[in-house]
């Protein structure tokens, strides 16, 4: 069976009020990775994004929940020190919210880091997401470089793109943000397309699941 890993990004309200109860209904699974931003931007933004409620509602509803560091800074900009204080502020704040540990991580803004690998498996995770547009590779790519398409309303031709990339021996991870993004416009998607998107994926027969779940296929 071809294989989905499915995820969204940057904590924004309308994937636990719009995306969670969609894939649900179509029996999918995925992964919500969260940020809190910088106090002032979050304190600007917060109507349009999910709190320890909503997250932890997500985390109920059977969804994993991710690491995206606290403030979404570049990796670029971060040292070791400075990413692993990162990494644990924002598992500090989902445990606060009554969510597992996570076991994945994507890398804030898509490009990853030589140096996140080890910071990331001293903390217990099993994996990093970053964004190229290929398929995972089981037997030859690292889980600390999996890659994944984005997908927003101003390229519509990549998820076309993208699918044939697909193939029962190399899953595919795609990357959404909001749906739709309000304060990130230039990754935005209707939610029409996101459904046209979803049903094509329910409709091809194609498995649907977190990285979590993924990572367990690799046990």
């Amino acid at each position: 069976m071809k294989t989905i890993v499915l995820s969204f990004d940057d904590a924004v309200m309308s994937q636990r009020n719009f995306v969670a109860p969609l894939l649900k209904e179509l029996g999918f699974n995925a992964t919500f990775f969260i940020c809190r931003w910088g106090d002032e931007w979050r304190s600007q933004h917060g109507e349009y994004l999910m709190g320890s409620e909503e997250i932890h509602e997500l985390a109920e509803m059977g969804f994993d929940i991710g690491n995206h560091t606290w403030s979404h800074l570049l990796l670029k900009d971060m040292t070791p020190g400075s990413l692993g204080e990162e990494i644990d502020r924002l598992d500090d704040f989902l445990r606060d919210a009554k969510v597992p540990q996570p076991v994945s991580f994507a890398y804030p803004g898509g490009p990853g880091a030589e140096y996140a690998h080890d910071v990331l498996k001293k903390r217990g995770y099993r994996c990093a997401r970053t964004v190229r547009e290929m398929a995972f590779d089981p037997k030859t790519d690292d889980p600390f470089d999996f890659p994944a398409v984005a997908l927003q309303d101003n390229e519509p031709e990549r998820f076309a793109r993208a699918i044939p990339l697909c193939t029962e021996e190399r899953p595919l991870a795609l990357l959404f943000h909001g749906v739709p993004d309000v304060v990130h416009p230039w990754v935005t998607q209707t939610p029409e397309g996101f459904r046209r998107y979803m049903n094509f994926l329910k409709e091809g027969g194609y498995r649907v699941i977190s990285f979590r779940d993924y990572m367990k296929t690799l046990s």
